[in-house]
């Protein structure tokens, strides 16, 4: 089960862009994923390393450094 002060500390990473820390200590591998809609992003994702090759990897070609 997911503690207020569990929750709170995976928010903190994600606010401070500790991404990596955050997929590995609160995703798990077998999570299954879905991203609605039309855009670039959306699919049903069936893993953890899925959703980071494919939707991460989608997004880094179009994000700017920084």
């Amino acid at each position: 089960m997911l503690s207020k002060d569990m929750a709170q500390q995976a928010v903190d990473l994600l606010q401070h862009g500790k991404f990596d820390e955050f997929f590995t200590d609160y995703v798990s591998d077998a999570v299954q994923w879905r991203i609605t809609g039309t855009n670039l992003l959306s699919s049903l994702y069936t893993s953890k390393q899925e959703f980071l090759e494919k939707a991460l990897g989608r997004l880094s070609k179009i994000m700017q450094p920084g």
